[in-house]
């Protein structure tokens, strides 16, 4: 500020000096001085003043003319900067009401309804907008209260009460009550339905205490049970309209013209004429019952339109054109097309993670705990995240996240496997009886018997996999292992692969969630089919640990259970945890107060939307 009042004082003075001096550089006709004597004596800035102007600039030179034109010019352009620096010192910037804020994506929307959304992203997220959950995680990874308002758990853990918020309404006007908390999960727990989240809530009961006042009754405790209840909530007046049944359900129009009660309502659909859906576009709804930062139960904008793309390529170039504002799920290697200085770009931790699991009952190789841990040994995280994912994505060396959760720091004190060390993974090799022969691989006898050392790498039709797989096999190769690679398609990986357990190493990648309850993933009741234990996982401890710490409410206790079980998967090593990729979210500059950093699904991204904005006033201080 000090620098710009000296630049103008600078000027000014130039400015004046100028005119005060004029006359003499003022070129005057003869004729004109025989005409007009008194003009020579007197002519000066103070007649320029209070004479005609017209006379005066007559009797200039061209060259006078520019030069002061180009100072009063410039003399306006430094006023005009004066004024609006003084402005802003005065006043500051604050969120304004209005605009639409228009995201792209890829893929077709199906249910924009909580009973079915979780099996789609694109639904999840415009789900997310439209309707409103018991609870909620907040832009700081917080569970908070949505449209409870409060809760209480009884001594004994298995019965949750909570109180719904009074003022929270329907878009079509009508109270949410508890009615509609009971005909949401009944339908979610009916078989009929086939709700993804069923198995969430199976012997779970739900019943009205009042109509604010809903209870669960859970069999036995289950810490991480609130967390599931971040489910949308249906209208029951609005769906028992439509003569509720599965079938119904499944085919109702509804499913893409839904009534909420969240910070956003449905306004139109787009569709062309073979039925693909253009877009969907939300209006603010000025009901809601949670106030912004500017202190109005609604959004700052007015509106989200999300616009339907056939593949990444394509919503890249709107991006790039403008005509949207943001793009979420981008492949990492699309992100360096980007230019930092025109895009916000978003690098979101989410608790997802691709490690390589090895089924030992397929090989005698890889039932050595040796070659397990000298294959670890072999690969070159920082290397992998480089060529493969364009570094957006962090190693992993545990199935847990370090300051994820709320309470839980698990990298800190747990024992992490074995960094990348190519000359101590031969050793082990050698130690081992694994000898290395003339073809450049390694056997061993094993039970009387001869065995190569070779694992058939099997992963998913995919760029980003398959590039992994590749680089998976350079590294054990290099150390004699004769690696294979096997690519599938994802029907094959759901029917044969993961139902049976067919592979020797599986590429895969795996979700957590907004607890770290990992008893589906590891425990050994869940080696079969449907369960989530494909490494085939079996130790005593890791099972008396993942039951303790899922009924302890305590999260010192139980973080202190995972731990340990952190140290145990590390040091048995059935998997190999390679790292975990960024949720890529970006969006113009225009955008702001996205204010998220870790998110425990994509949809929420949208966890601070009732606070963004896309424009702005200005506040007097």
């Amino acid at each position: 500020m000090q620098k710009l009042l000296s630049f103008l004082k600078e000027k000014l003075n130039k400015f004046f000096k100028f005119f005060s001096n004029l006359n003499l550089r003022v070129v005057i006709k003869k004729e004109q001085m025989a005409e007009e004597p008194a003009l020579v004596q007197s002519f000066s800035f103070n007649y320029f003043l209070k004479k005609d102007w017209q006379r005066f600039i007559r009797y200039l030179s061209i060259k006078d003319k520019l030069i002061a034109s180009a100072l009063f010019l410039l003399f306006v352009v430094s006023l005009i900067l004066f004024l609006n620096s003084f402005y802003k010192t005065l006043t500051y910037e604050v969120p304004d009401f209005g605009g639409y804020y228009k995201e792209g994506m890829v893929g077709q929307p199906r249910y924009l309804n909580p009973v079915y959304s979780v099996s789609n992203d694109i639904d999840r997220d415009i789900s997310f907008l439209i309707f409103s959950s018991l609870v909620k995680f907040d832009k700081d990874n917080k569970l908070v209260m949505d449209l409870a308002e409060s809760y209480k758990i009884s001594n004994n853990n298995t019965e949750y009460i909570f109180k719904l918020r009074p003022n929270a309404q329907w878009h079509d006007g009508k109270l949410v009550t508890a009615d509609d908390v009971v005909f949401t999960f009944n339908i979610i727990q009916n078989n009929d339905f086939q709700s993804p989240l069923r198995f969430n809530f199976q012997g779970v009961k739900v019943e009205k205490v009042d109509d604010l006042t809903v209870k669960f009754t859970l069999k036995t405790a289950y810490a991480p049970f609130i967390t599931n209840l971040d489910v949308g909530i249906l209208p029951k007046h609005f769906w028992q309209n439509d003569n509720i049944s599965a079938q119904n359900l499944f085919i109702s129009e509804f499913n893409l013209a839904p009534i909420g009660s969240g910070p956003f309502k449905f306004k139109r659909i787009s569709k062309d004429t073979k039925g693909y859906i253009n877009y969907i576009e939300l209006e603010a709804f000025n009901k809601y019952y949670f106030k912004n930062e500017g202190d109005k139960n609604r959004p700052f904008l007015d509106g989200v339109k999300f616009i339907f793309y056939k593949n990444y390529d394509d919503a890249l170039a709107a991006l790039k054109k403008g005509k949207i504002d943001g793009a979420a799920r981008l492949p990492a290697t699309n992100v360096n097309e980007l230019k930092a200085n025109k895009f916000n770009i978003y690098r979101l931790r989410m608790p997802a993670y691709i490690a390589v699991f090895f089924n030992q009952t397929e090989s005698k190789a890889l039932a050595d705990k040796n070659v397990r841990t000298a294959l670890a040994l072999a690969i070159n995280k920082k290397e992998i995240i480089k060529n493969v994912i364009a570094n957006e994505a962090f190693a992993l060396d545990s199935p847990f996240f370090n300051n994820f959760w709320q309470g839980f720091n698990f990298e800190e004190d747990s024992q992490v496997q074995n960094e990348y060390n190519v000359e101590k993974a031969e050793k082990i090799l050698n130690d081992n009886g694994w000898v290395l022969k003339e073809n450049g691989f390694r056997e061993k006898i094993i039970d009387k018997e001869s065995v190569k050392l070779s694992v058939e790498i099997t992963t998913v039709s995919n760029n980003e996999l398959e590039n992994l797989a590749k680089q998976l096999k350079a590294y054990w190769s290099r150390i004699g292992v004769d690696a294979t690679i096997r690519v599938i398609n994802l029907f094959e990986l759901q029917n044969d692969v993961l139902k049976t357990r067919d592979f020797e190493a599986l590429i895969f990648g795996e979700m957590l969630g907004a607890d770290p309850d990992v008893f589906s993933f590891w425990h050994s009741s869940q080696k079969k089919d449907p369960g989530l234990n494909i490494a085939m996982f079996d130790n005593s401890r890791a099972d008396k640990l993942l039951e303790e710490a899922r009924v302890i409410f305590n999260l010192e206790e139980r973080a202190a259970k995972y731990k340990e079980l952190s140290q145990i998967i590390s040091s048995e090593i059935p998997v190999i945890f390679l790292y975990s990729p960024y949720y890529i979210f970006v969006s113009t500059k225009d955008l702001r107060n996205v204010g998220v950093k870790n998110i425990n699904n994509s949809t929420y991204r949208f966890a601070n939307i009732l606070n963004w904005y896309l424009e702005i006033k200005r506040k007097f201080k």
